[in-house]
């Protein structure tokens, strides 16, 4: 999966460009919601059909009634318009509604992008990639109406938003080439929304001809798919994991890159390791040995976050004057919770002979700053394909409960390809599984469980997401769903949605 741009990622959080005033061709304002909805009919019909449908599903996505809004509408040039959709006065304190929403519209009422406006206190929250991608799909269908579908794979930004990839879809098939792009924050809210232009030569694709049967797909995706029982510590469960899935060479049969593959390390902890509170000095010196601030230039600002059912949080701003680095401790604890690099801009560099390094670093971090429970553990380390999330190397730390790993990480670690230095990191508590391990279905079983699941579809996919030339796709059959949005029920042998 393509990476979003920095660059736009960086505008899509500032919302510098939709943000300003717009100079209003007119302005629907009035005293009563009845005036309001005939005052912003009128400002829309000045809009084409299909422009004019985007603005009215627009209002009806986010807000609970699209008639106490104040429409403002900016003609750009010729068929094309800027859109601002503002909170009436009336509707002012209503929860999970933005106070604003600013849409691009080009010739023919295309939508080219979106900006949605939200209060600080929406901003809480902690949503699951797949969580993310529901809501991402239903803005698209809902507003657009179009034939694009999500990717299973959304990026993460920063500490706890995802960007999902939308592809274009040629004679039902579905072409791995990002076509339009929406980010969901971490409360679930939808934040953006931006149509990329690509090139795409249909006649150039490959044909359909000499395609397998997909039942024969499916038992060559069998012969790869694996499974591991773990526990769910969060829910108190047993369940068996998928590894990634793989894709099927829709022509051979063979299989194709997966995403990324593991490689793991096993750890031993003699005795409890506690961190001590979080210091500035500590700050400073995470920053420059792990980030690569200099060191020379540091200054660090501290505050206080708290929410009326949280821990309350101290956070450190270290910055150089040209990076910021954000670190969250604890304030009672003082134990690190997260890291984070504000308004990164990070380049893609392929160059495995670092991964041993970014390793010996994730290892030293842990073993100076993470706060750990006697026992033992699994560091695992996720090798991405190439053109897959190259951009980062990332390491997880799970918990062994008894002989079974823990069905989330406990830390996790990620690392700037291209320097070599740690771009965010997360942790969560969990409570250790001591008793022994119960009776569950047998990993045949939980395997079949998984294959009755999951249907194989035809998509055209690019092994080198860098060199994307329609001449190079391939047809491939792929999974229906993400191996990480399932989590098979080792008790009873049902397929659940992975909890968020």
């Amino acid at each position: 999966m393509k990476r979003a741009h920095h660059s736009w990622i960086k505008w899509v959080c500032t919302g510098i460009l939709l943000a300003a005033p717009l100079a209003p061709v007119s302005i629907a304002q009035a005293n009563s919601p009845k005036a309001m909805e005939k005052e912003a009919l009128e400002q829309i019909k000045q809009l084409p059909p299909k422009a004019k449908r985007v603005v009215e599903e627009t209002a009806a996505y986010f807000f609970r009634s699209q008639h106490k809004l104040d429409i403002q509408i900016q003609k750009k040039r010729e068929d094309a318009w800027d859109v601002q959709m503002i909170q009436h006065p009336d509707e002012i304190g209503q929860k999970h509604q933005p106070s604003s929403v600013a849409l691009r519209l080009s010739k023919g009422g295309k939508l080219e992008r979106l900006d949605a406006f939200w209060d600080a206190k929406e901003k809480k929250g902690s949503i699951s990639q797949w969580t993310a991608v529901d809501e991402a799909e239903g803005f698209v269908k809902q507003v657009l109406g179009s034939d694009l579908r999500a990717g299973l794979q959304p990026s993460r930004i920063a500490n706890d938003w995802f960007a999902i990839p939308f592809y274009p879809v040629v004679n039902n098939i579905t072409v791995q080439k990002e076509a339009a792009s929406v980010i969901i924050d971490a409360a679930g809210n939808l934040r953006s929304f931006q149509s990329k232009e690509i090139e795409l030569r249909e006649a150039m694709l490959p044909s359909r001809s000499g395609v397998i049967d997909s039942q024969d797909a499916k038992r060559a995706f069998a012969d790869l798919l694996s499974v591991e029982l773990v526990y769910d510590d969060e829910r108190g469960k047993f369940g068996y994991q998928s590894s990634p899935f793989s894709r099927i060479d829709a022509k051979t049969g063979n299989r194709l890159t997966v995403p990324y593959e593991t490689v793991d390390e096993e750890w031993t902890w003699d005795q409890d390791k506690k961190s001590a509170h979080l210091t500035t000095d500590q700050a400073k010196a995470i920053a420059s040995a792990y980030a690569g601030l200099d060191a020379g230039k540091l200054s660090v600002r501290t505050s206080r976050q708290k929410h009326p059912d949280e821990d309350a949080k101290t956070i450190f701003t270290v910055t150089d004057g040209k990076r910021i680095l954000i670190l969250k401790a604890d304030e009672n604890t003082g134990t690190l919770l997260s890291i984070h690099e504000e308004d990164a801009e990070k380049t893609t560099a392929s160059n495995s002979k670092k991964a041993d390094e970014a390793k010996r670093k994730a290892r030293q971090f842990i073993e100076s700053y993470a706060s750990l429970e006697k026992g033992d553990y699994v560091l695992r380390e996720k090798r991405y394909a190439e053109g897959e999330a190259a951009d980062e190397y990332q390491f997880e730390l799970y918990p062994m409960h008894g002989d079974v790993r823990a069905a989330k990480p406990i830390l996790t670690l990620s690392f700037d390809r291209s320097q070599n230095t740690l771009s965010a990191m997360n942790t969560r508590s969990f409570q250790r599984y001591s008793a022994a391990t119960p009776a569950v279905i047998a990993e045949d079983q939980a395997k079949r469980a998984w294959l009755d699941a999951i249907s194989l579809e035809l998509q055209y996919v690019y092994l080198n997401t860098s060199t994307m030339k329609d001449e190079q796709a391939k047809l491939a059959y792929v999974p229906s769903f993400s191996a990480e949005s399932r989590f098979l029920n080792a008790a009873t042998g049902q397929l659940e949605k992975a909890a968020d």
